[in-house]
């Protein structure tokens, strides 16, 4: 895992380019900071809440759900706001450990999921169910690691979330800036 922290950049995962085939749907989640961040964050939260199960399942089924209408052509309303909100919203929860409760849980990943999804749908290529499958796959063990660090004990736990909030804090900055530029 830390090969893989080490290994990507910021935002490298959107080259501006059609997303197309498994391999790049498996290797799109870990190709860039901006998801890799996202995705822990999201595991370590979803454990916290007291819908971890009910919130991670609704996080994949919204996940299809935007991909789908991406597909379509359709986007959600000011995706790349919202988008970047995603982001800071997990690092914020994360560094100040807020524990949220089932409703906020199970609202925060269905969000997550919808406009994330969407936004890869939208820059689907030629082969989109291939990558949904890979980019699935990948997303999902992202995700399973984030609840695995969850787990561990309390001082590592304190330590690594705060990391990776701080990460995911950085990357919402990036892109904030990005954006304004």
């Amino acid at each position: 895992m830390v090969t893989m922290v080490l290994l990507t950049t910021v935002s490298q995962a959107h080259t501006g380019n059609h997303e197309t085939g498994f391999s790049t749907g498996l290797l799109h989640p870990i190709s860039g900071w901006d998801h890799l961040a996202a995705l822990l964050a999201l595991g370590i939260f979803l454990f916290h809440s007291r819908s971890a199960w009910v919130s991670v399942s609704l996080f994949f089924v919204l996940l299809l759900v935007g991909f789908t209408l991406g597909l379509l052509g359709m986007s959600v309303p000011i995706l790349e706001p919202v988008l970047i909100g995603t982001v800071f919203a997990g690092a914020a929860l994360l560094l100040a450990r807020i524990k949220v409760g089932m409703v906020c849980a199970v609202l925060l990943s269905s969000v997550f999921g919808l406009v994330h999804g969407n936004a890869h749908g939208l820059e689907s290529g030629s082969q989109p169910m291939l990558f949904l499958l890979g980019f699935f796959i990948s997303s999902f063990l992202l995700t399973f690691v984030g609840c695995f660090v969850a787990k561990l004990q309390e001082s590592y736990q304190v330590i690594l979330s705060r990391l990776i909030g701080a990460a995911a804090l950085g990357v919402f900055v990036f892109c904030f800036v990005k954006e304004l530029v």
